[in-house]
């Protein structure tokens, strides 16, 4: 492992994690609590690694089988959520198996020039996905929340599909600079006079092109969304604020005329019109009642994974922009050990989409359990 670390983006926390926890007996013998501080950061890369990996990987396929059940796959929302649950898959079958490999391994998939240029292209063409799907998701809540009336033109699962391939073809060409500026780079290291191999960094003109990537990929991935995401949970907030109200007037409204019919008319002719002029007013309100509390219920579900996005994503960027982190003398090993931690809190947002969908949504839950259900059933008979 490389004892040393220049300035690096959040591409190269995907490419140096060999590189993020010192080694060495000396380095770690200089500060008891820097050598703590290690350890934990290694344990939280083994094992916590272990456990987003194992919950990733049996989750995003469930909430794949039950976005795709007749309940959700004739909304557009299903086909939004499908894809941000195939591209979190991807990412962590990608990236975080490969950070487990090399932290509990020692192997690293990357070890190859080639290898490498086509692992980190995947890993961030992925998250990229991910990240702008979750954007998609939510543009199309607000649409269908400020302009009811035009969400079936503006929003067809057509247009959803169309979307999503658009969003994986943007991410392959937004992050295609991989191949021809990342490689293996030979450093000096003037503490021990060796030459040490550093694997799949920039290898291409590094001041300038760090800088660049820094913010470029800052803004692409966190500042930009992050911002949308903000202003577009303002909107839907709004949005059901006011749909709530308007349905309690229209409540109110229908009481007030059912009040008026009864105590104008005869007592006989007073009851035939109360169940004409009731039962019509009430269902409707009950059918109301019913799309409002589902709108309630999809609206908090994306809320909720708006919120967990920001949480998991926006530091890691943030720390990457930072001053200390365009120092030619790098970030050292403590920068280095935070790094990781942030990057894999970045993977954690790609491993619990599927708690938060069952948290927030209780007709996901009730398909959870049917498709659990038919699984079992259908290994019990062919056991």
């Amino acid at each position: 492992m490389a004892n040393t670390s220049s300035a690096s983006n959040v591409w190269q926390f995907y490419s140096n994690l060999s590189d993020k926890i010192p080694d060495s007996d000396s380095e770690r013998a200089v500060d008891p609590a820097l050598q703590t501080f290690l350890a934990a950061v290694s344990w939280v890369s083994v094992y916590y690694t272990m456990f987003l990996i194992v919950v990733g990987c049996v989750c995003n396929p469930l909430s794949i089988l039950v976005f795709s059940r007749p309940a959700f796959r004739d909304t557009t929302t299903s086909v939004y959520l499908r894809l941000l649950s195939v591209m979190d898959l991807a990412a962590i079958l990608c990236g975080l198996t490969r950070h487990f490999q090399r932290s509990a391994l020692d192997f690293d998939v990357r070890h190859g020039v080639v290898s490498c240029k086509i692992n980190l292209w995947l890993v961030l063409i992925f998250v990229y996905s991910s990240c702008w799907t979750l954007v998609a998701v939510t543009a199309e809540r607000v649409i269908s929340i400020m302009w009811p009336h035009r969400v079936k033109a503006w929003c067809s699962k057509v247009t959803a599909v169309l979307i999503g391939a658009l969003i994986i073809l943007a991410s392959a060409a937004v992050n295609s600079p991989v191949f021809p500026l990342y490689g293996h780079l030979e450093v000096f290291n003037p503490d021990t006079n060796d030459t040490m191999t550093r694997t799949c960094v920039v290898t291409q003109d590094r001041e300038y092109t760090l800088k660049l990537w820094f913010w470029a990929d800052a803004i692409n991935f966190a500042f930009v969304p992050c911002t949308l995401l903000i202003i577009f949970n303002f909107f839907i907030i709004r949005g059901v604020i006011k749909s709530r109200q308007r349905v309690q007037k229209v409540s109110v409204k229908r009481k007030k005329v059912s009040t008026i019919n009864t105590s104008t008319t005869s007592a006989e002719t007073t009851s035939s019109k109360d169940d004409e002029s009731t039962v019509g007013p009430q269902s409707k309100t009950g059918a109301n009642k019913a799309m409002s509390k589902r709108e309630t219920s999809i609206t908090i579900t994306l809320l909720a994974i708006n919120i967990t996005f920001i949480v998991c994503n926006f530091p890691v960027c943030a720390y990457q922009v930072g001053p200390h982190y365009q120092s030619k003398q790098g970030i050292g090993p403590h920068g280095d050990g935070i790094a990781t931690l942030l990057l894999i809190l970045m993977f954690t947002n790609n491993a619990l989409n599927f708690l938060l969908y069952c948290i927030t949504g209780s007709r996901f839950r009730r398909e959870v359990k049917l498709v659990i259900k038919e699984l079992v059933t259908c290994a019990w008979f062919r056991r």
